[in-house]
């Protein structure tokens, strides 16, 4: 997603998602992405409602900019050549 808000959007409707190329192991896929592994990261939602963004041992690792972020915050990570903004609600 850019600054001015273009881009793709993916609504977190289950507590864990995959994240990679792989569309049968993950629910936000980034097939066009060489630098991104089947199944690259992983976003999920603790106990608490508290998310989270996991590298799932992909090759070229997850860029995270995230500390605890609380329900109502927001974090940015990269995974390949695509950045994510995430807005908790």
């Amino acid at each position: 997603m850019t600054s001015r808000g273009e881009g793709q959007r993916f609504l977190l409707t289950k507590p864990e998602n995959g994240v990679g190329r792989d569309p049968t192991q993950c629910s936000i896929v980034l097939a066009n992405d060489q630098a991104v592994s089947p199944r690259h990261a992983r976003l999920y939602r603790d106990g608490k409602g508290r998310w989270f963004v996991e590298n799932a041992r992909s090759l070229n690792g997850t860029w995270v900019r995230l500390d605890k972020t609380p329900v109502d915050g927001t974090g940015q990570f990269q995974l390949g050549e695509q950045r994510f903004l995430v807005r908790v609600r």
